[in-house]
């Protein structure tokens, strides 16, 4: 739509944009592979109701996972969860994301794997579970077992600077 007072400008040329380089895989982005499928996940310490949920782990491409997780809470409310994760190569860490229909926050995570090689470390930054007028500084942490048991391992640091474990869910693969 064009304003008849106003002069349109000759359009210019532009340039033929660049294709950015095709990703991919790498051995990082394998590791995230690990998770595909379909688990089932126990709630254990932290959680309350101790409800199972079901889990499916997907591929976005080869470069990107996503986790939706769907279960009951303690009262009998429908939850649902959505984890992003992937590795980017230019910040040499992997990056990613967690929402839950159970609050408001979006969980941006940051992190490595560690030296066993078995244990994913994201850190975060979210509501303070004792003080949600503050922001804590937390770690998820999935860990692997086997290729058909891991969990998720939360921890809060406290004011003293420790890691304390909040919270923890076993997942299962389903046959």
């Amino acid at each position: 739509m064009t304003d008849s007072n106003v002069a349109e400008a000759p359009a210019a040329e532009m340039p033929e944009p660049a294709m950015p380089p095709t990703p991919q895989a790498s051995d990082e982005h394998r590791w995230l592979h690990r998770m595909i499928g379909r688990w089932t996940a126990t709630p254990g310490q932290g959680c309350p109701g101790g409800q199972s949920w079901t889990e499916e782990v997907r591929a976005v491409g080869d470069i990107w996972v996503v986790a939706e997780a769907s279960g009951e809470g303690p009262d009998g409310t429908p939850m649902a969860t959505i984890v992003q994760l992937g590795h980017d190569p230019d910040k040499g860490r992997y990056v990613g994301t967690w929402i839950g229909s159970m609050m408001n926050h979006m969980w941006l995570y940051t992190g490595q794997v560690d030296k066993s090689g078995n244990r994913l470390v994201l850190d975060c930054e979210g509501p303070d579970c004792a003080d949600p007028s503050r922001t804590a500084r937390y770690q998820d942490i999935v860990a692997f077992f086997d290729e058909d048991h891991r969990a998720l391992i939360s921890r809060m640091e406290g004011d003293d600077g420790e890691w304390r474990e909040i919270m923890r869910v076993d997942y299962h693969r389903a046959a």
